[in-house]
């Protein structure tokens, strides 16, 4: 039981304060308590398999009983448990609210209120790159893309998917960047950016941001209303949706306060 009340602490505390998927919480579970739960629940089952070679019998099958149910707890907090997590359904993340002040070459500031928890958390500064809630998109996918937070370099004009874009590879500014480059495709109709490309700190494919579905709104606005973003590593993606843009809504700074995160529903 103490076992897996650890194992569960921490896969909770990975998802919910780290951001991480359901396959990462777990091995981050057990890179922090994996090794501390089998050398106590080898102790245990030493310490009770030695009282079962007790001449009474009571002590005897108490000692034997009790080593088999330790090691039955290890095999299921290794096996059964993590599968469980790993489909479980994420519940806790309905509600949850994310906040950004966006900067130039600084971190940007950001806040995440996450509902299970009932509090708002501050980002780390150099933790931007983390998954937001699991999601193939990270917190720093989420911050304003001010122009002066990169260099550009233009690369080449060409079709994509039936639309003549141009192409440019865009460096971040910040030095605690996830990314050591972005090459995007901006369309020459309404000059929107249609694809991104990001490429870690190696230098290497990491994601692939598709931008569709654009909706022109009131005074000219383009906005995507999907999002969508591979891991090129892994194949797997993730779907951002929007809906109902709205401009001019009369909004002040106030409104943007990480206080206000707790009242947003």
């Amino acid at each position: 039981m103490d076992d897996t009340v650890h194992f569960l602490a921490k896969y909770l505390r990975a998802r919910r304060e780290e951001g991480m998927n359901a396959p990462g919480a777990v091995r981050y579970a057990f890179n922090t308590v994996g090794v501390a739960i089998l050398l106590t629940t080898v102790i245990l089952t030493f310490g009770f398999g030695f009282l079962s070679t007790s001449t009474f019998a009571i002590n005897a099958q108490m000692g034997l009983l009790t080593s088999i149910a330790i090691g039955v707890a290890l095999v299921f907090d290794f096996t059964i448990l993590p599968i469980l997590l790993i489909f479980d359904h994420p519940a806790d993340i309905d509600g949850t609210a994310l906040l950004s002040h966006a900067h130039i070459l600084e971190a940007d500031d950001q806040w995440l209120f996450l509902p299970a928890l009932k509090r708002v958390k501050r980002i780390s500064s150099v933790n931007k790159s983390g998954p937001f809630v699991g999601s193939e998109f990270a917190f720093e996918d989420f911050t304003a893309l001010e122009l002066n937070k990169f260099e550009y370099t233009y690369l080449r004009s060409e079709e994509l998917d039936g639309s003549m874009c141009d192409v440019v590879e865009r460096t971040p500014g910040y030095e605690h960047s996830g990314y050591t480059k972005q090459i995007a495709w901006t369309d020459q109709e309404v000059f929107q950016v249609r694809q991104v490309e990001f490429y870690d700190r190696r230098g290497d494919l990491f994601k692939t941001l598709i931008l569709s579905e654009y909706k022109e709104y009131e005074g000219g606005i383009w906005r995507a209303q999907k999002l969508s973003m591979t891991n090129r590593r892994t194949g797997k993606s993730t779907d951002l949706l929007y809906k109902d843009y709205k401009f001019k809504t009369g909004l002040t700074g106030k409104d943007f306060e990480k206080g206000v995160l707790t009242r947003l529903r």
